[in-house]
């Protein structure tokens, strides 16, 4: 992932009744999850009309 991001989370499909660990999820962020609460993190609010960019890659590699 590009500088654009500063966090990664990842969920599994671990919830999901019948389909435990058949599913991942993988969401660059650009703050921590919880900086709603703590401006100090680095959020950035997009004011109306006002766009970002980032760029990340996923690669599947078999050894």
């Amino acid at each position: 992932m590009d500088q654009s991001f500063s966090a990664i989370v990842v969920y599994t499909g671990d919830a999901i009744p019948r389909a435990a660990r058949q599913a991942l999820a993988i969401e660059p962020m650009t703050c921590a999850s919880d900086a709603f609460n703590h401006p100090e993190w680095g959020l950035t609010r997009l004011q109306p009309d006002e766009t970002f960019t980032g760029l990340y890659a996923i690669r599947l590699r078999k050894d």
